[in-house]
């Protein structure tokens, strides 16, 4: 079975189980996800993994360019911009990677996965924040620099 067709089969078994009630089953027991639900939620975690590990390796890259920078070896300008986005790939990455790890969990375990399911939506919500934070950060750094630029062009 394919990622799509199980993912359109959860779409269809959820619309059925809407009138079940709640994600949960009788004493004390989590609900448990089936076949078609954990080859999606497994899917998204192999994704999720794969980026975190690039994240990671990018915002390592981005420190020994810093180190570099700073030991002279290369040019220094650009320190401003690699540091913070070294930080932010390592910090992204991490939350990334703890995602893909609960999600990996909630397929191979049995008897925690709606709690496993919550540990890994919390990362990956703190890894939209990041995302999100940054994003504005950048959005206002390239428009303070795009009117500090037209500032000093007109006045000389």
């Amino acid at each position: 079975m394919t990622v799509e067709a199980a993912e359109a089969g959860v779409a269809d078994a959820q619309l059925q189980s809407d009138s079940e009630g709640p994600a949960s089953v009788g004493s004390g027991q989590e609900y448990e996800f089936k076949q078609p639900e954990n080859l999606v939620i497994g899917a998204c975690a192999h994704r999720a993994r794969i980026f975190g590990i690039l994240c990671a390796i990018s915002g390592f890259v981005h420190v020994v360019a810093v180190v570099l920078s700073l030991t002279g070896l290369i040019d220094a300008s650009g320190i401003v911009y690699l540091l913070p986005t070294a930080v932010f790939n390592i910090v992204l990455g991490i939350l990334l990677f703890r995602a893909s790890t609960a999600l990996t969990r909630v397929v191979t375990t049995t008897g925690s996965d709606v709690s496993l399911m919550m540990s890994a939506l919390t990362n990956l919500s703190k890894a939209f924040v990041v995302q999100i934070v940054l994003t504005a950060l950048v959005l206002v750094a390239i428009v303070g620099s795009m009117v500090a630029l037209v500032v000093a062009a007109r006045m000389g």
